[in-house]
């Protein structure tokens, strides 16, 4: 396992699980499990915790992760909410090989002004009033909520209007120590973010090798091309039985989705990548080569990789591709008992076993 690996993960609170405990993650991690179970959550979840290298790039993450999600049922609408802690509770945690992230929220804020009742930097939560830290005309009380970040043992008080609105942009990003983790989503991803994930890969010279890869899915398939207009890229692929090449959008949803996590693959070089549905788009008898193609790749990019699954028929093709046991099905799945969100983690010969002895392999 690379030095960066995550191998162990725990959420207190967060989203839908009230406590989840994951162990012996591997470089590619299929997630499985019936629908509403936090497959998606999980994801989020890490995503949210390794992005987050300090406090402003935790405000960051959390804004990325809400907005994802909830704009894609309500594109016409800004609002956002803030949905990210278990039910009634007001603390979360995420934490892994001695590393914590904590958020907690707080109904009301209080901010120290000056004078002139212009607020300065200094922002704390309501305990501050019994601490007599300030006197009674440096401290207003307002009733917006806000949230209390812990990280690595610094502490940071945000009001949460600046999370969630449009705000968010004063916040300072450290794209540099984020570039290495995506999210490709399960819907179709748009031809500009694959330009992006391209243009990383051209900057380590894998051009040859993912037109190598393509050639693998589809043998008509010579290259990707980019061809730059004044207001965009357009991506295009030079095929074997065209003289001139074609539009990537004219050869359906299976190609950008396999071109996308290839390319998302290589831009996620000594980081982590996280694909939602991994089959969308792909017919099951091409699942085979898919994963052949990601055990190989991430291998090379040295990348870490989580992916949901509804397919059974993706989950038998990838323990057939996990000879070496380098991945692990992690299935998700609720305790009758206690109602909670628990996960059940099979290796390549628990899962071998499971599949040809009819135990119920939830896709």
């Amino acid at each position: 396992m690379k030095d960066h690996f995550i191998e162990n993960v725990e959420f207190k609170n967060f989203k839908c699980f009230q406590e989840l405990q994951v162990k012996n993650l591997r470089r590619v991690n299929l997630i499985s499990g019936k629908n509403n179970i936090g497959k998606t959550s999980f994801m989020e979840g890490l995503e949210l915790f390794l992005s987050s290298k300090d406090i402003y790039e935790v405000l960051g993450s959390l804004y990325k992760m809400i907005r994802r999600r909830q704009y894609n049922y309500r594109q016409s609408s800004k609002y956002l909410e803030f949905d990210v802690i278990y039910q009634n509770n007001s603390t979360m945690e995420i934490n892994s090989q001695n590393s914590k992230l904590k958020i907690e929220y707080f109904d009301e804020f209080i901010k120290k002004t000056d004078t002139q009742n212009r607020m300065i930097e200094h922002i704390d939560v309501p305990s501050v009033v019994n601490q007599n830290l300030f006197g009674e005309d440096d401290l207003i009380v307002t009733h917006e909520p806000a949230l209390k970040i812990t990280l690595f043992g610094e502490e940071r008080v945000v009001p949460l209007e600046r999370i969630i609105s449009e705000r968010v942009g004063l916040i300072k990003r450290n794209t540099e120590a984020k570039a290495t983790i995506n999210y490709v989503s399960s819907s179709t991803t748009d031809e500009k973010e694959i330009a992006i994930y391209y243009g990383r890969l051209v900057d380590i010279n894998k051009e040859k090798y993912l037109d190598e890869s393509l050639s693998l899915f589809d043998e008509n398939i010579v290259a990707l091309k980019q061809k730059v207009t004044e207001r965009d890229v357009v991506l295009k692929l030079a095929l074997k039985d065209r003289a001139t090449p074609i539009l990537l959008s004219s050869l359906g949803e299976g190609i950008n989705r396999y071109i996308a996590i290839l390319c998302a693959i290589w831009a996620s070089k000594d980081g982590y990548l996280f694909i939602d549905e991994i089959e969308n788009g792909i017919h099951y008898t091409n699942y085979k080569k898919l994963w052949k193609i990601i055990f190989e790749a991430s291998k090379m990019a040295n990348c870490q990789i989580f992916t949901t699954t509804h397919s059974k028929e993706c989950i038998e093709a990838f323990n057939e591709v996990n000879q070496e046991d380098e991945g692990i099905y992690l299935e998700f799945y609720r305790n009758q008992k206690n109602g909670l969100i628990v996960v059940k983690e099979r290796g390549n010969e628990q899962l071998e076993y499971a599949l040809t002895h009819n135990s119920e392999i939830r896709g």
